[in-house]
Formats: structure tokens, sequence, C-alpha cells
């Protein structure tokens, strides 16, 4: 995965935990914590908390790729609005199963690498984002752009059996 990524489930996990404690402590009747914080560092933690809420925020709905039948718009942190390409901008595609056995599907434009199985369907008409990529794909076909797939470590991979198939018939349009 990449860094929003990483920072969501971490911040999760941290959010998640306070939840947890804060259960207890009622149940318990005992302080969520067992040292003081008195009532101005209570403020400034809060406010970190929010700001750091926040950034996180930002940053996981700020990096998207919008991908349509006509263009690829990509947005970043430092690049909110983005940037759009059409499909002839796209270098190459790779395509196929790292080393842990998750499937990606990259298009490479301007050296960089955007992988398409990170994206959140936001499309209705997809059942899933593999179909979403398997529509892509075959736009993309129609341009011969230059494209590499693998289908090594697809045996270590735990998708379920479903988006194996959809994700094979990706691999070899």
């Amino acid at each position: 995965g990449n860094l929003p990524q990483s920072l969501m489930l971490i911040y999760s996990v941290l959010v998640g935990m306070y939840v947890v404690l804060k259960i207890k402590s009622k149940i318990t009747s005992k302080p969520l914590f067992d040292f003081n914080i008195n009532r101005k560092n209570k403020r400034k933690i809060l406010i970190i908390f929010i700001l750091v809420s926040a950034m996180v925020m930002y940053n996981f709905l700020a990096n998207m790729v919008i991908v349509t039948d006509e263009y690829i718009a990509i947005h970043t942190t430092f690049n909110p609005v983005g940037k759009t390409y059409g499909y002839e901008d796209i270098e190459k595609i790779k395509a196929g199963y790292d080393h842990k056995g998750e499937a990606y599907y990259e298009i490479w434009i301007s050296g960089k690498g955007y992988d398409l199985t990170d994206l959140i369907t936001a499309n209705e008409k997809y059942e899933d984002t593999y179909d979403e990529i398997y529509v892509f794909d075959k736009i993309a076909a129609k341009y011969n752009i230059k494209k590499e797939t693998s289908h090594n470590d697809e045996d270590i991979s735990n998708l379920d059996d479903k988006y194996k198939k959809k994700f094979a018939e990706i691999l070899d349009n």
C-alpha cells in the first residue's frame, strides 16, 4: 500500500484503541488513564488530535485517481485540483501479483506509477474495482499501450476465487 493508506490504518487503530479504553473505563468506573492531565493540557491534546485528524483525512481524500472512458485525473496532496491525462499519455501498464500475493494494476504516467487496485469504486455501474479495471483495460488496449503482466505469486494470493478469475481475465486481455 501507499503512505495515505498506512496513515489511515494507524490512525484507525489508535482511535479504535481509544474507544475500547473509554468503554472499559465506563464499565469499570476507573479512569481512562492512570495519570492526571490538567484542563489546559486536555485542551492542547484535543486541538492536536483535531489537527492530526484533519491532516490524515485530507491526505486520505486528496490522493485519488479518477478514471473515465475519456481521461484519467490524478489528485494528490500537493495538487488537490488534480491533473487530467488522456489514455495516450499512459506510458505503460504493469499488472500482476506482488511477492505477498496482492494484486496490482499500475498505470505509468510521466514516470510515476498509480495502482488502480487501491481505488475505491466510486462508479455505481461497477460491482467492484476489478470490473472497473477490466473496462479501463479494454479501453487502454485500443491505444496499444505496452502492458507487462505476470501470474507469478497468484497461488499465494488470498483473493476470493471470484476476484482471482476477474483479475486473470484482466491479465490475459
